[in-house]
């Protein structure tokens, strides 16, 4: 039987309560959906919730409404994670609803691996995830849902990810306001930095210490000064985490510091070489399509040999295994002439466009037209055409600021093309209305 929760005081105690049964009978853990059911109407009672209520052919857990939008709402409090069939469940009860409406999936077990890669290369994301930690935050750490709901939608437009756990926001928090290790370079040693530096995200193992990789880096004399900050990870073979963990971290720190690229160090050994193996693919592909593009790096460096020489003398650190491949990557990515076109306002360029863009089905063309950014309106007839001028719009924008001698070398100009192939991705319905696609 549900009793409805009286008061701050009664969450907390019947919330702990709650987590303290390990293995629930199935009486007990029937009485704890109850109190789940109780928890989450109380974490929502000034939101116009309604709970546990059936239409033609469904059963919904319930639904609130904020910002003029209808989220609906399913709660699991069960031992197994939830599997992502049980998210596309849920999912169905989404389609023919109003076009805004968005659902919350509360689940105190969490999610399988596969869950969040299902929903992320589905057609489009209209679910939230929220996980135990999420729910410790708001009842145990006294953060206002609302503040966790914001998070987690920024994320998931940023990230394209619905499932990065609030408690991550502390993390990227902690590395933004860090100072900043900077590596000395050849003119001036260890030099202070300057506001334009570019500065990278370091992770590293636990196992590796970042005293260890701050010794390292110090000890780099770069062409350039390059400022960098670390965050340690516990990172396996088998690991999803440290996916969402850098992308959030990214994602918050690039807004004040902007990062320039990640950098992966990984032990030089079996270990290292497996984990390699197994993340650097997906992080990659994630970093790329992230709404502020960031490079990934990784390196195995013998830290056996670099916490000898750190403790005896740094003359010798540049010769360790792996060293000399990361001076390389540092001295090549700083002054490559990629880096002075902007990326992010190539992106953000080619995607006003396309929102802009008149899809015509009846004459199979599409126009952009003439108050964007100041071009005359441009009618397209071909495929072909259309990836060329959005090229060009995304080359314009970016190098807006670059110099004219950069600009004039065709070598080091940028590719485009992969940005305006995965943009126009979302585009996929409007491409084969006007017979651009098939």
């Amino acid at each position: 039987m549900k009793r409805a929760i009286k008061n701050d005081q009664d969450l907390k105690k019947r919330y702990e309560s709650a987590k303290a049964i390990i293995k629930p009978t199935r009486a007990e853990a029937q009485q704890r959906g109850y109190e789940f059911e109780a928890i989450i109407e109380y974490l929502l009672r000034d939101f116009e919730v309604q709970l546990s209520y059936r239409v033609p052919g469904e059963q919904i857990d319930g639904s609130f409404f904020h910002w003029g939008q209808t989220f609906l709402v399913e709660a699991k409090w069960q031992r197994p994670k939830i599997e992502a069939s049980e998210i596309y469940a849920f999912k169905g009860k989404l389609d023919g609803k109003f076009h805004t409406t968005s659902g919350v999936f509360f689940s105190m077990s969490g999610y399988s691996d596969d869950t969040t890669d299902a929903l992320r290369f589905g057609k489009e994301i209209n679910i939230l995830l929220f996980d135990g930690s999420d729910i410790d935050a708001i009842i145990e750490d006294d953060v206002p849902f609302i503040d966790i709901l914001k998070y987690k939608l920024r994320q998931a437009g940023n990230t394209g990810n619905p499932n990065v756990p609030y408690s991550l926001k502390k993390d990227a928090a902690e590395v933004s306001s860090q100072q900043p290790v900077i590596a000395g370079h050849k003119d001036n040693g260890i030099d202070i930095g300057q506001p334009g530096d570019p500065m990278f995200l370091v992770l590293t193992d636990r196992m590796a210490g970042e005293y260890i990789s701050e010794i390292l880096f110090k000890e780099l004399r770069l062409e350039r000064p390059v400022a960098f900050q670390f965050k340690q990870i516990k990172i396996s073979a088998h690991s999803t985490q440290i996916i969402n963990t850098t992308v959030s971290q990214v994602v918050f720190g690039a807004l004040r510091h902007d990062f320039r690229g990640v950098i992966l160090l990984l032990n030089d050994d079996t270990e290292g070489d497996e984990i390699k193996q197994r993340l650097e693919k997906p992080l990659r592909e994630l970093l790329g399509s992230n709404a502020i593009p960031v490079e990934l790096a990784v390196f195995n460096i013998d830290f056996s040999s670099l916490r000898q020489q750190a403790f005896q003398s740094v003359k010798f650190i540049r010769r360790i295994g792996g060293v000399r491949s990361l001076i390389d990557y540092l001295n090549s990515a700083t002054i490559d002439a990629h880096f002075f076109y902007d990326d992010l306002a190539a992106r953000k360029a080619v995607r006003t466009a396309l929102e802009n863009a008149d899809w015509n089905e009846q004459s199979k063309t599409v126009t952009f037209p003439d108050d964007y950014d100041q071009r005359a309106s441009k009618t397209i007839i071909k495929y072909d055409q259309l990836l060329a001028y959005l090229e060009e719009l995304a080359l314009q924008a970016a190098g807006e600021e670059t110099p004219n001698d950069i600009l004039k070398d065709d070598e080091q100009r940028p590719d485009y093309s992969d940005l305006v192939y995965r943009l126009l991705e979302g585009y996929t319905h409007e491409l084969r209305s006007i017979r651009f696609i098939k």
